[in-house]
């Protein structure tokens, strides 16, 4: 009896072992570096292109494919080419389901945001904020009149104020990591309806204590490789914003803004835009055209300049 027991428990081992190393084998077979050709990958339901995931044993290293992060190591399990995995961190949960057969892998990864942030913010209820200080005596240019701070700080918020609600209806922070608005391409929303912007034009996360909005320009443009070059920044970054949540009434109330050292680098980007662009029979264009490069002037004469908005959850 003794003698069976053994031989049971010895056959046992031997298949724990067995199906241990069939898990190793696969873990070593199908570890290397996929991209191009060899990668097929979906991030929030959306497609991804030009990205590169590298599987090494019981982990898959996901680079810059989760927004805000260089690199990300997800823990995963494998076993007869299948893949499943789950990373967490304070601020967001990523889950990776895939295969990998005859080279190529196919990987759907999956971002939860646990972020308040996430909701729908109406433009509707929001009211333009400015902060601005500079020393005694400055003076400052508004549309070609030049203007002292308090005089400044009183005009822009009022000539701002009606621009976002005639072309933002709201701003969607979703779940999965993308920020989607509801606009008026050209601020007539009445005639020809709010248009949706394309799920994947920009992505967003956070990052002690700042929202910051990571646009989807790669295909489209190519910064040059200067680490200065505030676009190449804006790209891999993304443009920080600073935001509040105060939800003690009954409606919950988002408060975001901009400071002066946040919006200088972008100054060099918008006024080469700005500049190109053409303004005839469109006045708000116009005035752009002439605000834009005023604003990089009076950014650097004021020692303070917080510019934001204020916004409802929509119900």
């Amino acid at each position: 009896m003794k003698k069976n027991l053994l031989y049971y428990l010895l056959i046992a081992m031997c298949s724990v072992s067995l199906f241990a190393s069939c898990s190793d084998d696969d873990e070593e077979s199908f570890s290397g570096t996929y991209q191009g050709e060899n990668l097929v990958l979906t991030v929030g339901g959306v497609e991804q292109t030009e990205k590169t995931v590298v599987l090494k044993g019981a982990t898959l290293e996901l680079n810059a494919i989760v927004p805000g992060e260089e690199t990300t190591i997800v823990p995963i399990n494998i076993s007869e080419g299948k893949i499943t995995g789950t990373d967490s961190n304070a601020d967001r949960t990523v889950t990776v389901e895939g295969t990998v057969a005859n080279g190529v892998l196919t990987a759907k990864v999956t971002l939860k945001m646990l972020s308040p942030l996430v909701g729908t913010w109406n433009i509707f209820d929001g009211n333009v904020t400015l902060k601005a200080e500079a020393p005694e005596g400055t003076k400052l240019y508004f549309l070609e009149n030049e203007v002292d701070v308090a005089t400044y700080q009183m005009i822009l918020p009022l000539m701002m104020g009606s621009m976002p609600q005639a072309y933002l209806k709201d701003i969607i922070f979703k779940e999965n990591g993308y920020l989607v608005a509801n606009y008026a391409p050209d601020g007539n929303a009445g005639e020809k309806g709010w248009v949706a912007s394309p799920e994947n034009a920009v992505q967003w996360y956070v990052k002690d204590g700042q929202v910051y909005l990571l646009p989807n320009l790669g295909a489209i443009m190519t910064p040059k490789s200067e680490s200065s070059n505030p676009l190449l920044d804006l790209l891999t970054n993304g443009m920080p914003v600073n935001f509040t949540i105060d939800e003690t009434g009954s409606e919950k109330k988002l408060s975001v803004y901009v400071t002066r050292e946040q919006m200088l680098p972008m100054m060099d980007i918008l006024i080469p835009l700005v500049e190109n662009m053409d303004t005839t029979g469109n006045m708000i264009l116009g005035m752009m055209k002439i605000a834009i490069p005023e604003m990089k002037t009076t950014l650097e004469s004021c020692t303070t300049f917080d510019l934001g908005m204020d916004l409802k959850e929509a119900k």
